[in-house]
């Protein structure tokens, strides 16, 4: 009653202020805290960004330049001349390979060719002498023979020189005798003639008996007495050409004892060719058997030497690359076969780009665009053998990346080999089915002492080095905090 009869009082403005309650400047701050506090709760749900991220596994890469090296030989690995992270250079020895059985198989080949050393020089002296006599053999026989046919030879030619000079004399002679013989009976055919002509000349003074018989006569008995005289010069010449006759028998007998001379030369040059032949036979199957010595000891030395150049080959594992060596698959004391992985190498070089790929589902891949923002963190470690995890490390700080490409088709963990250059790793990558492979760009920050882009705030920095398996979130799309809130609005323009 008091209070309403004190309020019914009030008459002035100082009245009432007088009886107003107090409010303290503190619990006004609070209000408007809190109010500050709503309004930007309520920007930032409508006016923030969420990311939406899709999880994949990357590595990071220079393409094509990790390789798997293989063996080149069977063996057993004694010991590796490198570590992996070490550096390498191009013909540099990796490992030792033991090769057992190629040095028993060398000990063997060397055995066998001081056999054949010691086979072929006892074998090579009793040749040697069975060939001293035969040569001295057929040198007699080669002596005897040029001693022969030097004097047949002497023979034939005396017997040449004789005949043509008799020859050359009866030549002579017989064309002496002729011309001799043709002049006489030129003359007396002369004479013939004339005491004809004078018969004639008688017979008609006879007929006029101008001429006595007895005149007559004595002219025809002359006449007759000239035709005897040029029957003889006939008859001389027939004995001429008798003579010649006689002489060309005789010529043509000595040709025939030339032409058997010849014959006997011939005969003599051929046994001689004989000889001269067997001698060659005899040098050619001298040379025939040295000839066979040399290539047996010189395919035997071959062979050696391949097989020692074989085994110094296979006894090292040398790098086909200039590079560095990532991961050794296999251990000393492993058996390798021509083929088998031994070793993860990157032939990069320092002007060569860094790249990151990824290896996404093909659900999560086909949401993923060129342009988009990669972020790459440590994965967890492995506690087993089996596909690499997509769950990043605790603490690890983010690396920063741009999509590049993204393969429009699946690719295949054989694919996905090629492009990284380890099987074991693509296998671990891509899994047993296919996925999306998306290349990105890493982020350039000349300030930082990797050159490459980080993310603010705090966490583990990890090496950036090719072979380096990684988490890669990329982030499809960035959404209002209160698209989450209400699922409705997602389907609004703008969220």
């Amino acid at each position: 009653m008091t209070d309403q009869s004190n309020r019914s009082d009030l008459r002035s403005p100082e009245d009432i202020a007088r009886f107003l309650p107090v409010v303290r400047s503190t619990g006004t701050l609070v209000v408007a805290v809190l109010g500050v506090i709503l309004v930007c709760a309520l920007g930032y749900l409508v006016m923030g960004r969420l990311p939406i991220t899709v999880s994949g596994n990357a590595v990071v890469v220079s393409r094509y330049s990790v390789m798997a090296l293989e063996s080149s030989t069977h063996g057993r690995i004694e010991s590796w001349q490198v570590q992996p992270g070490g550096d390498i250079r191009r013909d540099q020895v990796l490992a030792l390979v033991g090769q057992p059985l190629l040095e028993k198989e060398i000990e063997s080949v060397r055995e066998e060719l001081a056999e054949l050393t010691a086979a072929q020089a006892e074998a090579r002296l009793l040749y040697d002498k069975t060939v001293a006599l035969e040569r001295q053999s057929l040198l007699a026989r080669r002596q005897a023979i040029e001693k022969r046919i030097e004097v047949v030879e002497r023979e034939s030619r005396d017997l040449r020189v004789a005949t043509r000079s008799s020859i050359d004399e009866e030549r002579k002679f017989f064309s002496q005798q002729e011309k001799e013989l043709l002049r006489l009976k030129e003359l007396e055919s002369r004479q013939d003639r004339e005491l004809k002509a004078r018969l004639e000349r008688a017979r008609q003074l006879r007929a006029k008996e101008l001429l006595t018989e007895e005149d007559l006569f004595a002219v025809r008995e002359a006449t007759t007495d000239q035709q005897v005289v040029l029957a003889q010069v006939d008859v001389k010449r027939l004995e001429l050409n008798r003579s010649r006759i006689a002489a060309a028998d005789r010529y043509l007998q000595t040709a025939k004892e030339a032409e058997e001379r010849e014959q006997t030369i011939e005969s003599l040059r051929q046994e001689l060719l004989s000889a001269l032949t067997e001698s060659a036979r005899l040098d050619q199957e001298v040379a025939e058997v040295d000839h066979q010595d040399r290539l047996k000891h010189a395919r035997l030395t071959r062979h050696l030497d391949g097989l020692s150049e074989r085994l110094r080959e296979n006894s090292e594992i040398r790098s086909p690359v200039q590079g560095r060596v990532l991961e050794l698959t296999v251990g000393e004391g492993a058996v390798v076969a021509p083929g088998g992985e031994i070793a993860v190498l990157d032939t990069r070089e320092d002007s060569d780009v860094l790249e990151v790929v990824g290896y996404y589902p093909i659900s999560a891949g086909k949401k993923i665009e060129p342009g988009m923002h990669v972020e790459l963190l440590m994965p967890v470690p492995a506690t087993g053998p089996g596909p690499a995890t997509s769950v990043a490390a605790t603490g690890s700080r983010t690396l920063l990346a741009t999509v590049k490409s993204v393969s429009k088709l699946p690719v295949t963990p054989e694919a996905a080999a090629l492009t990284i250059g380890n099987d074991y790793l693509a296998a671990q990558l891509a899994g047993a089915g296919s996925r999306i492979e998306v290349v990105a760009e890493l982020q350039v920050d000349k300030g930082h002492p990797s050159g490459y882009l980080w993310s603010p705030g705090g966490g583990t920095e990890f090496a950036v080095a090719a072979g380096t398996t990684l988490v890669a979130r990329t982030v499809i799309k960035r959404r209002p905090p209160l698209s989450f809130v209400v699922p409705a609005l997602r389907d609004w323009q703008g969220f």
